[in-house]
């Protein structure tokens, strides 16, 4: 198997570092001394990507730019959630590395029981929400439907939860959409839009290649 990162600067170390073939085939990698980790698929689409938020062992705050050997991260492995060492043991979350973080971003991560396919999560009225080309560079196009007359809100994020833009958000009446949303001043990686209208959601994933 090749992995090529979309950015193939970004998957680069000299030393630390690891490598793990997940179940569904896809990668995880950790670029030790970037502090970056990211999942790949065998077609190189990066799934998520984080770095650790930290210099020196200390906490930095979110977004705060990261230079080589700041954040030196030795490893990076995925346990399943029934690793017999969890039974019986408190996996809740207990707060935050980094400082002053943001949370809006929280919003668009499932859960580990939610593959965003049931209808709670993506009603059937937007199964038609897209964006297209995907992968694009630098222009693409969100298209979607409104069953009924609904107030969108239509945002779009980069890869640590901020705000990009906001494409639309005013009351629209019931039918089909399309909007454009020019990138050609952001750097190349992932990008997420959410689409709200009344009690509808939809979040979809984008990738800018430059």
């Amino acid at each position: 198997m090749t992995i090529t990162h979309p950015t193939p600067t970004e998957l680069h170390s000299t030393g630390l570092s690891s490598v793990q073939i997940l179940p569904n085939n896809n990668v995880l990698i950790c670029s030790g001394r970037w502090g970056y980790t990211f999942e790949i698929t065998p077609d190189n689409e990066i799934v998520w990507e984080y770095k650790t938020p930290l210099r020196g062992g200390n906490p930095v705050s979110q977004g705060d730019t990261l230079l080589i050997n700041d954040n030196l991260t030795f490893r990076f492995k995925r346990i399943p959630t029934d690793y017999p060492a969890f039974e019986g043991k408190d996996l809740s979350p207990k707060g935050w590395i980094e400082l002053n973080p943001d949370s809006n971003f929280c919003e668009l991560i499932l859960s580990v029981d939610e593959d965003g396919t049931g209808t709670d999560l993506v009603p059937k009225q937007f199964e038609l929400s897209q964006n297209y080309p995907n992968p694009f560079n630098p222009l693409t196009h969100i298209a979607y439907a409104l069953p009924t007359d609904e107030f969108v809100n239509l945002t779009i994020y980069n890869v640590l939860g901020r705000t990009i833009t906001t494409l639309v958000n005013e009351q629209k009446h019931a039918g089909s959409y399309n909007v454009s949303f020019n990138a050609f001043k952001l750097p190349s990686g992932v990008y997420f839009y959410k689409l709200i209208a009344g009690n509808y959601v939809s979040i979809k994933k984008m990738m800018l290649l430059k």
